[in-house]
């Protein structure tokens, strides 16, 4: 599961994002509109990745990582501006990735949050670890 922010401001509204499928067969591409977050200069894209559907403990047998053990996600920031131009922001090597305040969040055995902890270095994102087809 995932959350998406910019600048501090949840992107989207669904719950229990992107929902539970059939991972080897079909990964969910999700939109929101972000135009009121977005700021004029340096701007803050977050996303906070926990266990969830794909490897939490959500089959019968409560088998944790029944789908796979690397958790992954593809962010793209569309940006159409006044004078007609548009870019396409995109995870790349530049990003980076660090522990936050979630230690643990499952579907069954809930999210356990440490407001004490201090965030983790960060580190560079892998690009490209995961296959998946291209969002139009």
């Amino acid at each position: 599961m995932y959350g998406a922010f910019v600048n501090g401001e949840r992107a989207g509204t669904v719950e229990l994002a992107p929902g539970s499928t059939s991972y080897d067969r079909t990964l969910y591409a999700q939109a929101a509109d972000v135009t009121t977050s977005v700021r004029p200069g340096v701007n803050t894209v977050e996303i906070v990745l926990s266990d969830g559907w794909y490897r939490g403990q959500v089959g019968a047998f409560r088998e944790p990582a029944g789908w796979g053990e690397l958790l992954a996600a593809r962010l793209e920031l569309h940006l159409a501006y006044a004078d007609g131009r548009r870019t396409v922001v995109r995870t790349d090597e530049h990003w980076t990735s660090a522990r936050g305040p979630v230690t643990r969040a499952d579907l069954r055995d809930c999210q356990i949050t440490d407001f004490l902890a201090p965030r983790g270095r960060e580190r560079p994102v892998l690009v490209d670890a995961v296959t998946t087809p291209p969002v139009d």
